[in-house]
């Protein structure tokens, strides 16, 4: 099978969920997998990668084959997109001396798959900055259309 991920938008998936297993919390391993949350394979974005231990990834992948176990398929998944939503939460409300910190906290072999142009504090400050709301002003700053009020 032709792997179609690339290191880097693993070690993405794995920095940006803080690196714990999405499905499990627990830390990642060194050899972590990174799951295809929804059943599309081809939809590689970000918000559909999870980060995974081994047992977590082989089990889901179990319950994706057994029309029988549907519930436990939906439940992990559930899981899995409250933990993403949590972590991104985090990140949301951290400023830059929290991300500096935290980033230090993650495992060596985390910090060292980074590349060097994209560490793990500045992937940390990408998405924060992707979870903070516009300014109400920017809609209409940026050409969204204006309301008119009516006497």
């Amino acid at each position: 099978m032709v792997r179609r991920l690339t290191r880097r938008a693993k070690t993405r998936a794995a920095v940006v969920q803080l690196g714990l297993c999405a499905y499990c919390a627990a830390p990642l391993p060194e050899g972590f997998h990174c799951d295809h949350m929804n059943a599309r394979h081809w939809d590689d974005r970000a918000i559909n990668l999870a980060a995974a231990c081994g047992n977590c990834h082989a089990h889901k992948t179990l319950l994706e084959r057994s029309a029988k176990r549907a519930g436990e398929l939906h439940a992990m998944l559930r899981a899995a997109r409250r933990a993403k939503r949590d972590a991104r939460a985090r990140i949301a409300r951290m400023d830059d001396a929290d991300i500096d910190a935290y980033a230090a906290t993650l495992p060596a072999w985390l910090r060292q798959r980074c590349v060097p142009t994209q560490p793990p504090a500045f992937l940390l400050r990408m998405a924060r900055a992707a979870e903070r709301p516009t300014p109400s002003w920017d809609r209409f700053r940026f050409g969204a259309p204006q309301q008119t009020l009516h006497k």
